[in-house]
């Protein structure tokens, strides 16, 4: 801290004694919204937007913008959403969605995929360093240190 701010507090102090430490009002325009409308919006960005009867997976801020101005939730820009978010870390648009698969034939294909790391071809065994003549020609070459 400067000793110029260190002053102003000194001296305020010495007016005020601890009155003077309290934050005095900001300059500016008032918020618009108050804090239960930020809280709604932060309560629809957490929550899945089928349960709202929205046809998406997740929000995006444009989509959420669009949603929360559509329900007369909020009139804040999307920026202004983005903000009031990030304020709290909440990303819902972010995600791995390979943590989620959907696909009902999921474990068979992920299996096969998952053999090939173990070093298995159809069921047997392959030596990492050589695939053998058995294998498909495709798996060879997509293997072959050449097209790393």
């Amino acid at each position: 801290m400067c000793s110029k701010v260190v002053g102003q507090w000194r001296r305020r102090f010495c007016e005020r004694r601890l009155e003077g430490l309290h934050d005095q009002p900001r300059s500016g325009r008032p918020r618009r919204l108050p804090p239960a409308g930020v809280a709604q919006v932060k309560a629809v960005a957490c929550e899945l937007p089928r349960t709202h009867g929205v046809p998406l997976s997740r929000f995006s801020r444009s989509e959420l913008h669009r949603f929360v101005v559509e329900q007369a939730v909020s009139d804040a820009s999307a920026s202004t959403i983005g903000r009031w978010l990030a304020e709290d870390a909440i990303r819902r648009w972010q995600h791995r969605s390979w943590i989620f698969p959907r696909d009902p034939n999921f474990l068979q294909k992920a299996g096969r995929v998952l053999d090939l790391y173990a070093g298995r071809w159809e069921g047997k065994l392959r030596a990492t360093a050589s695939l053998g003549p058995s294998a498909p020609s495709f798996l060879a070459s997509a293997l072959s240190p050449a097209t790393w």
